[in-house]
């Protein structure tokens, strides 16, 4: 029998299928023991085909609850478009130690009912991945501790955490004593630019010396093991979301700052570059009821940006193109970026 930890975050229909659907490839291909684990409750039809399932309600958010040097590496700079040709950068919220807080939870759960070797995968993966679990159990039955993929965008200082392999003894010597934040950004072990869980994984597996066997790059979807896209996230422009703001969302970059060079006003870039697809934007502000306040719409070709003040009152800014949009509170700092 083979143990799986399937992580998830079951906030839409089309998560929930996805996750059902492939918790029901496994079921089939192997002789199983599940166990889910999400931020949110357990949806009843996925409770249902699992063994186990694990609700962990504390889902903080790096660079929004927790904020150190080294989170705030992870951030987008916007180069020489203030004055003085000086430079803006917004840090990047991140769901990492949520993420590796889940997975301890989980992982303490199984090592605690003496499961041996353990099978990690995002809800999103698919079947093929089913001939690695099957090599991923040979190698940890042939005294490795744990099996991985690089990490494909620095696949030479990190390691993949969307499907991996470990054994007891790994648990023992890395996972289980990684409990809590302080633990995870050790600074005896991690390095300043390790921001997110790939890095951070990487840097405890050579400090504990975790005998490890790294897999050649994942060959499909140019390293990305999982079939979603954290743009899947984004809501539909019917509807109006508060989220966090990252400068990375597929529509365009927004970021406001403090406007020293012009009497500390409220100043919102607006910038589309790389992945973004807002080729032409409706900007809302709106006010503490989500009422319009004033709205416009905006072209805005690839590299290019635009400035804007928000209208007196505005609570939220709201930015959509097509059926997205994205929505964040201008009150909250956080949101903000820094001028450099």
């Amino acid at each position: 029998m083979k143990t799986f930890v399937i992580a998830g975050h079951c906030s839409t229909q089309k998560k929930i299928d996805t996750t059902k659907s492939f918790i029901k490839k496994i079921k089939q291909h192997f002789d199983s023991r599940i166990l889910y684990v999400d931020h949110l409750a357990c949806p009843n039809d996925i409770e249902k085909l699992v063994d186990f399932s694990l609700h962990v309600t504390y889902n903080p958010i790096q660079n929004v609850d927790i904020i150190t040097d080294i989170t705030r590496q992870f951030k987008v700079p916007f180069w020489n478009i203030y004055k003085d040709d000086r430079t803006i950068t917004k840090t990047v919220p991140i769901h990492s130690y949520a993420h590796h807080n889940s997975l301890y939870h989980a992982f303490n759960f199984l090592y605690n009912n003496d499961v041996e070797n353990i099978h990690f995968l995002n809800y999103d993966c698919d079947e093929d991945t089913f001939e690695f679990i099957e090599k991923n159990e040979t190698l940890l039955n042939d005294n490795y501790e744990a099996v991985f993929f690089p990490y494909r965008y620095d696949p030479l200082n990190g390691v993949n955490t969307e499907f991996f392999s470990v054994s007891r003894s790994a648990l023992e010597k890395m996972f289980l004593k990684m409990d809590s934040f302080g633990s995870y950004e050790n600074r005896n072990i991690v390095r300043l630019t390790d921001y997110n869980i790939e890095y951070t994984y990487y840097s405890h597996l050579k400090y504990r010396k975790i005998k490890y066997f790294l897999h050649d790059m994942w060959s499909k979807r140019d390293g990305e093991i999982g079939n979603a896209s954290f743009f899947d996230e984004m809501p539909d422009n019917n509807e109006i979301k508060i989220t966090y703001n990252t400068p990375n969302n597929l529509i365009c970059s927004v970021v406001p700052i403090v406007d020293f060079a012009h009497s500390f006003k409220i100043s919102i870039l607006f910038m589309r570059f790389g992945h973004q697809i807002g080729d032409y934007v409706n900007v809302k502000f709106l006010g503490d009821n989500f009422e319009v306040l004033g709205s416009c719409d905006y072209n805005l070709p690839m590299d290019n940006y635009f400035w804007l003040e928000p209208v007196q009152n505005t609570r939220y800014v709201s930015t959509s193109y097509q059926n997205l949009r994205t929505t964040f509170d201008l009150l909250n700092m956080n949101n903000y970026g820094e001028i450099e």
